[in-house]
């Protein structure tokens, strides 16, 4: 990345999930006097070739994730990355079926969650130890004071509608999702490095 023309590159797959939190990175960086580009994934991997050099900071560590880095890196942007989806995780065999083998040689840094995580990155995915930095999530920070303002004025809005609830989460991948069946399902699996179709 340029140092007199830093330029960071915050791609957002899923806006109800991650635009938030990307939102407050983007925010931290840009008062540090960083230019920030942040938008739809699929618009800002496609058009990495053409855009000035910079840091590319990507929400995963999965084959999809090292296939963009690929294409980063060839158009001479550096990696940075955050594994998202492993932040409730903490069973090893879990993590790593969501971290690909090929991942580190394409990570100037990665920003582990916890401590568990940045080792399971260095003794089993081949990360060095400067590659890796334990920082948290900005999902959870946005769960803290004085960031869960917003969350708590929905939930005591719809708590004030509806009385005391619990919270059941129907939808997953593989049921009620959006990927409509379950083949399809697998199908994403694969490609994402979760699942061998050959293993039975």
């Amino acid at each position: 990345m340029s140092v007199a023309n830093p330029v960071l590159y915050i791609p957002v797959e899923s806006q109800n999930r991650e635009l938030d939190a990307k939102l407050l990175i983007a925010a931290s960086v840009a008062a540090a006097g960083v230019k920030v580009v942040i938008g739809w994934q699929r618009a800002i991997v496609a058009n990495l070739v053409v855009l000035p050099p910079g840091l590319v900071f990507l929400k995963g560590l999965n084959k999809i994730q090292t296939t963009h880095m690929r294409r980063a890196v060839g158009a001479g942007h550096q990696i940075a990355a955050i594994d998202e989806e492993g932040f409730a995780i903490a069973d090893p065999e879990c993590l790593l079926k969501d971290i690909d083998p090929e991942v580190a040689q394409y990570c100037e840094v990665v920003y582990a969650p916890n401590e568990i995580y940045r080792r399971i990155l260095i003794e089993q995915r081949g990360f060095r130890d400067e590659q890796v930095l334990v920082t948290g999530n900005p999902r959870g920070d946005l769960a803290r004071a004085p960031l869960n303002r917003m969350l708590r004025g929905e939930a005591e809005a719809l708590a004030g509608k509806y009385g005391p609830m619990v919270l059941v989460n129907s939808n997953t991948c593989a049921v009620n999702s959006v990927w409509g069946d379950l083949d399809r399902y697998f199908r994403v699996c694969a490609d994402i490095g979760w699942l061998d179709p050959d293993d039975p």
